[in-house]
């Protein structure tokens, strides 16, 4: 598929999920429209970045059309609508907040293995210049290879930015441990940091942004300053620290 005919049946789906959500904003939509403007972005830069096969243009457009599927089933298909939060027992609401008040010291008693397991990963490839670009690209080619072996400080950071996030929704919803689910939030993002996933960070504070921003209804501006900003720094230092596309210090 090429890049034109892909930038046409896309900007074609997105009308069409525009119309099923009846918003921009319904994911769907959204999504599709952003590829279709990165694909259109792409293609009049011409031969000044990468050349774009078939297969991954056809790959993403697969997708997005899987995804935007999924979406309109979530919508569509019957929900049961007798679940609410005041059938939850305060037991287990106590529980899960008693847990939430514990994580940022379980995630710094964490913090020795962790780093034990990425020096362990970085031994698995031939070494790189500096060793953050050394624990980055040697989790590369884990994720890739599975060379990284069974280990389960290499799965705990989805768990770790679930409930960083977690935190952040039981502090929008009481108002109380603010302290904690920023200590949860900011050890999350550090977590990420040290394996030198920039788009895991942005995913974190992304979604923290819009868990915010649902629950208390109006536009952060501040979070959402900080939040640009935050990632703003982590983006450039990372991009410099890894060296991609020749950057250096200079």
């Amino acid at each position: 598929m090429s890049l034109t005919m892909a930038i046409l049946l896309l900007s074609a789906w997105g009308f069409l999920m525009y119309r099923r959500g009846r918003s921009i904003l319904f994911p769907p939509a959204l999504l599709t429209l952003v590829w279709a403007a990165t694909f259109l972005v792409l293609l009049l830069c011409g031969d000044m970045y990468y050349p774009i096969t078939h297969a991954t243009v056809f790959i993403a457009f697969a997708g997005i059309v899987a995804f935007s599927i999924g979406g309109v089933l979530a919508i569509r298909l019957p929900r049961n609508r007798s679940f609410n939060l005041e059938k939850v027992s305060r037991m287990r609401i106590s529980s899960i907040r008693r847990l939430l008040r514990w994580m940022p010291l379980i995630l710094v008693l964490n913090f020795p293995f962790f780093l034990a397991y990425l020096g362990q990963l970085s031994s698995t490839i031939a070494p790189r210049e500096g060793i953050w670009r050394q624990i980055r690209m040697a989790s590369i080619h884990a994720n890739a290879t599975g060379g990284g072996g069974v280990h389960i400080e290499s799965s705990i950071l989805p768990l770790i930015s679930f409930v960083a996030l977690l935190a952040v929704f039981e502090w929008t919803e009481t108002k109380q441990d603010g302290r904690h689910a920023l200590a949860t939030f900011v050890l999350a993002a550090l977590y990420h940091l040290l394996n030198g996933s920039r788009s895991d960070i942005l995913l974190l504070l992304v979604s923290a942004v819009t868990i915010y921003w649902i629950r208390s209804g109006t536009p952060p501006k501040k979070v959402l300053l900080t939040a640009v900003l935050g990632f703003g720094t982590v983006f450039i230092v990372n991009q410099v620290a890894m060296g991609k596309f020749g950057a250096d210090s200079n």
